[in-house]
């Protein structure tokens, strides 16, 4: 039976979609394979999807608890340190084993942070798809996407926009990324890639998915007005949100939670991703709120190292909850910026407070508040004052409206088009030209 093979690193956010995409896959003809790290074993073989261990779970630990995981500054430290001299290699050894199988491997599927399986196209002639989450990995000179505090893109002349990305391509990512990433690419006998073309080389893959209607990638307070900036590349397939968090189709709420929700309507969910590893002093803050105010909260953190001792009775404190579950029975969401908790918030129609620190939690929250389904608040300014100001004045906004468009749109279109997408791709001959983007 001929294979797709999908690859996820990184954190719950970036794997879950790819787990829903393979998932609609896994109902047709194809033998479907999910390789990840072993924290996600569980998630993937529940779905019925056959699980391949790529990395250990030390990888996930030090990732997660990585400075850029939090730090802006850091960031790019990060991609090169984990992404792409650690992942890489495994990658491409992993790919370089699963091709030499006797089922025909038809395409590989991967997320954005998977650098290997763009190597993998080139060395053994494999059909590729990148699945971007969002529109950091697609950017527009056009509508450039938010990646700082200050968005000091949105300052810059459109003429001038060209020029600015290929300086911090030449000065900033392609040697921080570049560097990396040719040694790995000589010891496979592949050419080094120019550094100016860092970002050209990354989105040549057969095909490229992005998991955001096309209204997200303009800034525009009506999502029927948008169209996608005309400089996107052609390929790039637009799907809508995955909305997918793992929920199993059997769910049911934990008995403390419903207790909660009975004692107390429509709480405050207060969830600060999967990869959060120093949020103590912001859960802290959130807890003084709610003894303030007198308003329930619901906490959620995998690290109990993150929660304030001695909570009052108006928090409940959970490892997990599905978002698409809890989210409708809140009041509120205040969260990091991650693009899958701001989709499931746009269609429970539940207004959020974002807190951005690294990565496209900035270009979330600017989109999230143009739309008038949100507000944000800068890390340094996340205090009693700051977030007891927003709370008693979110009342007058446009989430249900919002919501209303995603019901209609992305619940409906958004993994089938995906599905539609990678079967075209599975059954293309496989020739691959050469590249123009190396040296």
């Amino acid at each position: 039976m001929d294979t797709i093979l999908f690859i996820g690193i990184g954190t719950a956010g970036d794997v879950y979609p790819l787990v829903a995409i393979a998932k609609a896959l896994n109902k047709k003809e194809y033998n479907i394979e999910f390789a990840t790290t072993s924290n996600f074993k569980s998630i993937v073989e529940k779905n019925g999807i056959k699980y391949r261990q790529i990395l250990d779970d030390q990888f996930y630990t030090d990732l997660i608890n990585h400075p850029g995981i939090h730090e802006l500054s850091k960031t790019l430290e990060l991609v090169a340190d984990y992404f792409i001299e650690k992942a890489t290699p495994a990658i491409c050894d992993f790919i370089k084993t699963v091709s030499n199988k006797e089922d025909k491997l038809l395409v590989i599927a991967a997320g954005t942070a998977a650098f290997g399986t763009r190597m993998a196209q080139e060395k053994y002639n494999i059909s590729t798809i990148l699945v971007h989450l969002t529109n950091i990995g697609l950017p527009s000179k056009i509508v450039p996407p938010r990646t700082n505090p200050y968005y000091v893109e949105k300052y810059i002349p459109s003429i001038f926009q060209p020029l600015t990305q290929w300086l911090a391509n030449y000065f900033i990512i392609g040697p921080k990324l570049c560097n990396p990433l040719n040694k790995i690419r000589v010891e496979h006998n592949l050419p080094k890639i120019e550094t100016r073309n860092f970002g050209a080389w990354y989105n040549d893959a057969t095909s490229l998915l992005a998991m955001f209607p096309t209204w997200y990638t303009q800034w525009a307070d009506k999502p029927e007005d948008c169209k996608p900036p005309s400089d996107l590349p052609s390929r790039a397939v637009f799907c809508g949100f995955p909305l997918y968090d793992g929920k199993p189709s059997s769910y049911q709420m934990p008995e403390d939670v419903d207790i909660f929700l009975k004692k107390y309507s429509k709480p405050l969910l207060i969830s600060l991703g999967s990869g959060s590893t120093k949020a103590l002093s912001l859960y802290k803050t959130c807890a003084e709120v709610a003894e303030q105010l007198e308003a329930p909260m619901i906490f959620l953190s995998k690290n109990q190292e993150n929660i304030p001792k001695d909570l009052s009775d108006w928090i409940l404190v959970k490892d997990y909850l599905p978002h698409s579950h809890i989210l409708p029975l809140t009041s509120g969401i205040v969260h990091h910026g991650g693009v899958g908790t701001a989709a499931e918030a746009l269609r429970a129609g539940t207004y959020q407070i974002i807190v951005p620190s690294v990565y496209d939690q900035y270009d979330t929250a600017r989109r999230v508040t143009t739309l008038g389904c949100g507000d944000e608040i800068a890390l340094s300014r996340f205090n009693q004052t700051t977030l007891t100001n927003i709370l008693t004045s979110m009342k007058n906004n446009r989430c249900e409206e919002v919501a209303a468009y995603i019901k209609d749109t992305c619940e409906k279109n958004s993994i089938s088009t995906a599905v539609k997408e990678i079967e075209r791709v599975a059954a293309l001959p496989k020739s691959y030209p050469a590249l123009s983007t190396t040296s």
